[in-house]
């Protein structure tokens, strides 16, 4: 099981806008779901102070209550040893229950288990079966994955690019930024049946990169400095890739790299910043990095390579998971 979902499903809000004292009143009346909320928000110390032991007894209630949100709490919990009184081999029935029942963060979880060899299954169809209904439901990450998965990212669903556009499509319209940077990809470019429409997959790729998805500002900042199927905007480019490239995307640092190096923008051409991001783009394998750093290494003097090294040694582990170190 993912601990990640239970982190994405506690930093929600209160659900239909209750505050925490109307849940506490509904969960007192005996309500499951409010008792499940109530809990949810007292791990998180969303709206009230933080209460773990309270928070572990009202999701104990609302799973007593066969409640299909307070049974994936639970069995999350005890998967990830936050319930050290419950043995963990009971979080996978608790969390096969909560999918039944129909909660789609459960059937994400159980599904996707499944395909993933971690739960055991009669069939790999079972997978398929919750991580679709999960999709169906409106979760955003069962419908990104699902795009993925008929994009040709997992043996267990056929290449299918009708519905791989079809469920990025449904995730992008939520407003996630990931597969919006995906299904424009597939329309920037075209794949199978799947026509190019350079108009929807620049708004997609705006979108994403507002959002501050490295990989759609560093498509989007390519786009821009070759115009392609848009006005050439040099400088609009450098600043999209520039976003990107300090968040750790390998093909932006080495293409602002080139555009600092000689031969570059000639109005910001700096040997040193070239070294810099070409420097980093190599520590993150992108292929044309080497040589590229080794046409610009001449221009300057071995100190000051060896400065910049260090400075770029230094920034790069916070880079690696996007985020912009503060000396930037």
């Amino acid at each position: 099981m993912r601990t990640a979902l239970l982190w994405l499903l506690l930093i929600v809000g209160m659900a239909h806008g209750n505050t925490f004292d109307e849940l506490l009143a509904q969960a007192e009346e005996g309500d499951a779901q409010a008792q499940a909320e109530v809990g949810q928000a007292l791990l998180t110390g969303n709206g009230v102070e933080k209460d773990e032991s309270a928070a572990l007894e009202w999701i104990e209630r609302a799973a007593a209550e066969e409640n299909a949100r307070g049974l994936f709490l639970l069995a999350t919990l005890i998967s990830v040893g936050a319930h050290p009184e419950r043995p963990a081999d009971e979080a996978i029935p608790l969390l096969k229950r909560a999918a039944e029942l129909g909660d789609g963060f459960a059937q994400l979880d159980y599904g996707t288990g499944i395909l993933e060899g971690e739960v055991p299954a009669v069939t790999l169809r079972q997978g398929v079966r919750f991580v679709r209904l999960a999709a169906e439901g409106g979760v955003i990450e069962a419908q990104r994955n699902l795009g993925l998965y008929y994009g040709g990212g997992s043996p267990h669903f056929p290449v299918d690019h009708i519905q791989s556009m079809r469920w990025f499509t449904a995730a992008a319209e939520q407003g996630d930024a990931i597969a919006q940077v995906n299904l424009a990809r597939m329309l920037q470019f075209g794949r199978g049946e799947i026509e190019p429409n350079a108009a929807r997959a620049l708004e997609l790729y705006e979108a994403a990169a507002t959002q501050g998805q490295r990989e759609a500002q560093s498509s989007l900042g390519m786009i821009f400095l070759r115009g392609e199927d848009v006005p050439r905007d040099i400088l609009r480019g450098a600043e999209l890739l520039e976003a990107a490239a300090w968040q750790g995307e390998s093909e932006a640092q080495w293409a602002i790299g080139q555009l600092y190096a000689p031969g570059g923008i000639e109005a910001i051409q700096d040997p040193s910043a070239a070294y810099f991001w070409l420097y980093l783009a190599q520590m993150n394998s992108y292929p044309e990095a080497s040589e590229s750093l080794a046409a610009v290494a001449p221009l300057l003097s071995e100190e000051a390579r060896a400065t910049i090294e260090a400075t770029a040694t230094e920034l790069h582990p916070a880079m690696v998971h996007g985020n912009r170190p503060s000396s930037g």
